[in-house]
C-alpha cells in the first residue's frame, strides 16, 4: 500500500482547498497546514515549501494562494520562527540548491541523470523536512499539473 495514498485521503479536503480559486477555501487549506506537525519546521510548513517550489516553475496554484500565505506568515503567529523564515524565503522564490535542481529536472532544463543524487540530498534534509518538502512537490505534480492539463484542452 502506498503511504502517500493514505496521507492524501486523510488530508483530501485541505489539499483541495489549496488548489481552489476561492480565497476562503485557500485560507482554510493554508490554516490547516501552517504550523501542522512537530519540530523546528513543522511538516505542514515543509509541505507548503514544496508546493511553492513547484509553483516557481509550473504555476500550479491560484494567484491568491501566495498573497494569502504572505498575509498569514507576516501578520499571524501560526508557526515557529524558523519555519516562518523558510516560508518567507519560499514566497520570494528562494530555495535550497537541491530543490532548485529538482525543479530544473522537472522542467526539463537539467539532465535527469542527476535525479538520484538530488533526491538523496533533499531526503537527508532534517529529520522529516526533506520528505515533507518532496511530498508537497509530488502532490503539486499529481494535482496541480493535472489541473493545468485540463485547462489546456
Amino acid at each position: 500500500e502506498f503511504i502517500l495514498d493514505n496521507w492524501m485521503i486523510e488530508n483530501k479536503q485541505a489539499i483541495g482547498y489549496l488548489f481552489s480559486e476561492n480565497p476562503v477555501e485557500i485560507q482554510h487549506g493554508l490554516r490547516y497546514f501552517i504550523g501542522r506537525g512537530q519540530g523546528l519546521t513543522p511538516s505542514g510548513d515543509d509541505f507548503l515549501v514544496g508546493l511553492l517550489s513547484l509553483e516557481k516553475g509550473f504555476s500550479i496554484v491560484d494567484n491568491q494562494f501566495e498573497i494569502i500565505l504572505e498575509t498569514f506568515v507576516s501578520s499571524e503567529k501560526l508557526t515557529t520562527d524558523i519555519s516562518e523564515a523558510y516560508l518567507q524565503a519560499a514566497l520570494k522564490g528562494r530555495f535550497s540548491t537541491s530543490i532548485n535542481q529538482l525543479i530544473d529536472v522537472l522542467a526539463g532544463t537539467k539532465n535527469k541523470t542527476a535525479l538520484p543524487d538530488i533526491l538523496t540530498k533533499i531526503i537527508q534534509n532534517g529529520h522529516t523536512s526533506g520528505i515533507d518538502t518532496l511530498t508537497g512537490i509530488l502532490v503539486g505534480l499529481l494535482i496541480g499539473t493535472k489541473d493545468i492539463k485540463k485547462g489546456a484542452n
